[in-house]
């Protein structure tokens, strides 16, 4: 890349300070919107990038003053990625992206710059330069809208593939065109000038394809809670077309029973008569409902989970104090008790000798849903790590502005959640 060779007056210098605050500016906006706001330090975080562009500007104005142009103003702003939220996977890939980006800029700037008429004004190439990355970074901005959820690592790799190859194509081309047209530079230039901006188009749909793939990531994760939440109201209405069969069975049989009874009584067969009306008791009970609050996405879910909770020998004492209006997605239902009580299962069937016992609360009050879940775990000494099911919970919770708190007690492992925001229609 050749050099120009321009002496800085002190006017071009603050000019130069104004156009990397403005880039500086929107670089922030873009990462904002990719990876959230930053929630943390974030003071510290700009102060932090401000000092190392004036750094820069400060080297490249009075050290090396051959330098037209103070591109290192996007480099500086990877200090920022340490404060965003977000993957690691995804600030590497647009960091890489940007990078990619900000170089095949200068390629073409400089391809640019060979074929007009050499100037003395450096004013000129700063506005040149800023000028176009502030439109590169506004493209993106453009581009990465709705971008807010990860995507699987296969696609991720395939996206990355996308810089890689641009940035090991360009300098391959260049030197392919060089030697090829040696006889004419300003036609070299040009046609690597088209190359660049064909790479750099190229590039720029990585912003696009990964909105894409998220909205198809988001898709597929809908379409599986509504394929989950559609097998859970399968079941839990066979298991009430089944119940429904039991007692009407069991009402039609009833003066049988009675019959029975009676008889077993008259021949003085007390033992025989208690284990039959202890029969019939067991029987009547397995049709009853666990719990029946009004809300049959909240019913269906709690019922097969503590059904699947008594037939694996756990005892669940349950309090519950919610509106039967109760206004709660079912897919955030599904998320939120089924994984709480799936993994105070496996945790109760995990400890050998321990009280097979769950306790399981959830209470309703002024826009407030309180869960509580407790349960012995004797060979905990400290709070393991979140796993995949009590993550989601958390970021289901996050929804609602609300907490999640796991911690250890007299040997018991508690879980409590509070929802805020939580609305209902009728009164608990």
């Amino acid at each position: 890349m050749n050099r120009i060779l321009i002496t800085y007056p002190l006017y071009d210098f603050f000019t130069d300070i104004f156009l990397c605050t403005v880039e500086g500016c929107i670089l922030i906006e873009l990462m904002n919107r990719l990876y959230g706001k930053i929630q943390k330090y974030r003071k510290t975080a700009y102060t932090l990038f401000a000092l190392a562009v004036l750094f820069m500007l400060v080297v490249t104005h009075w050290i090396f003053p051959s330098y037209g142009c103070t591109y290192l103003v996007v480099p500086a702003s990877f200090l920022l990625l340490p404060f965003y939220p977000g993957s690691r996977r995804k600030k590497a890939l647009f960091s890489f992206c940007l990078a990619t980006v900000n170089l095949l800029y200068l390629l073409a700037l400089n391809d640019i710059t060979n074929v007009l008429p050499k100037l003395s004004l450096a004013l000129f190439y700063l506005l040149l330069y800023h000028i176009g990355l502030w439109a590169l970074l506004f493209l993106c901005l453009k581009l990465c809208r709705q971008i807010s959820t990860d995507i699987p690592l296969r696609l991720l790799l395939l996206l990355f593939a996308i810089p890689l190859c641009t940035l090991v194509a360009s300098p391959i081309l260049l030197i392919f065109l060089s030697s090829a047209i040696d006889t004419d530079r300003t036609l070299s230039s040009l046609l690597h000038f088209v190359l660049q901006l064909l790479f750099l188009s190229i590039n720029l749909l990585t912003f696009e394809l990964y909105r894409r793939f998220s909205l198809f990531t988001v898709k597929e994760t809908e379409y599986a809670l509504l394929s989950s939440q559609t097998r859970l109201q399968e079941q839990h209405y066979r298991e009430l077309e089944e119940n429904f069969k039991e007692i009407s069975s069991i009402r039609h049989d009833m003066k049988n029973h009675f019959r029975t009874a009676a008889l077993l009584y008259e021949n003085n067969q007390k033992e025989e008569l208690l284990q039959y009306v202890s029969d019939i008791t067991g029987k009547l009970e397995e049709t009853e409902a666990l719990i029946h609050t009004g809300n049959s996405h909240l019913d269906s879910i709690l019922n097969l989970k503590l059904k699947e909770l008594k037939r694996a020998g756990i005892t669940c004492v349950s309090e519950l104090a919610v509106p039967s209006g109760l206004i709660l997605p079912f897919s955030d239902m599904v998320v939120i008790f089924g994984n709480l009580l799936d993994n105070a299962k496996a945790a109760l069937l995990s400890e050998s000798g321990a009280d097979k016992r769950l306790t399981f609360s959830i209470l309703y009050q002024n826009t407030s849903l309180f869960i509580h879940i407790e349960n012995p775990a004797p060979s905990l000494t400290e709070v393991p790590p979140l796993g995949t099911g009590l993550k989601n919970v958390s970021r289901t919770v996050q929804k609602y502005n609300g907490t999640i708190e796991i911690s250890l007690h007299n040997g018991n492992y508690i879980a409590n959640l509070l929802l805020y925001g939580v609305e209902s229609n009728k009164n608990p």
